[in-house]
């Protein structure tokens, strides 16, 4: 009879689960979600990460979440590709691939351009400029004019800055316009800038200089 002992052998990990495959994008160092598995024979599991956007992340414990300085861009990338890797005592593994899919969060507009910053005077409702703006969603935009400033000689048709129809800029009176735009997206989300529009003279209009009475007389010869 042989009664020495026999070790039992180690058996792999079964099974790795992540409970959650979804991130908000544009949150730097998010957490994503809790690592579990499954070991036969009850072993503590420890996790890594492998795969083409490992880089990206970390395994802290049995969390995954995004590497400082890093976070998910929608624009960029809608989903990353990881292999989630459980190892037991013995150092066997099992591991297993994984999809993260990133969540849109609506951003807000980053800039609002004027192609023109001059007008002409004596010109009522002259066009001064075509508006435009940059969405990281891509949102169509939507212009307005805020209550400040020169905001009520001017109107937005479309995406062009107008003076009024009634209303002409008079370089001898103002020599500047000042217009605060704003661009919002499909959201509500939006951002705001101050335009200054310079006004163009017309010299035909300028009063001629005033009339002087002569102030000296002279003679080249006295003899």
């Amino acid at each position: 009879i042989n009664n020495e002992f026999e070790p039992d052998t180690n058996i792999a990990p079964t099974s790795i689960s992540l409970d959650n495959l979804t991130v908000n994008e544009n949150v730097s160092g998010a957490n994503i979600g809790n690592i579990s598995g499954t070991d036969p024979d009850g072993d503590q599991l420890t996790y890594s990460i492998t795969g083409a956007d490992a880089a990206m992340f970390v395994v802290a414990g049995t969390t995954l979440s995004f590497a400082s300085g890093h976070a998910a861009d929608m624009e960029t990338k809608s989903a990353y590709t990881i292999t989630l890797e459980a190892t037991d005592v013995g150092g066997l593994t099992y591991d297993e691939d994984f999809t993260i899919n990133v969540n849109n969060v609506n951003e807000i507009p980053t800039d609002i351009t004027l192609t023109s910053t001059s007008v002409d005077e004596n010109s009522p409702g002259a066009n001064i400029g075509i508006i435009s703006g940059v969405d990281p969603d891509g949102d169509v935009l939507t212009y307005t004019i805020e209550g400040m400033g020169d905001y009520s000689m001017v109107h937005i048709t479309g995406n062009v800055l107008h003076l009024n129809d009634n209303i002409s800029a008079d370089y001898e009176s103002d020599q500047q316009l000042e217009v605060t735009l704003l661009a919002t997206d499909a959201g509500g989300l939006s951002v705001s800038e101050l335009f200054t529009i310079n006004v163009i003279d017309d010299p035909s209009d300028n009063p001629p200089p005033p009339n002087t009475m002569p102030t000296s007389i002279s003679l080249d010869n006295l003899t």
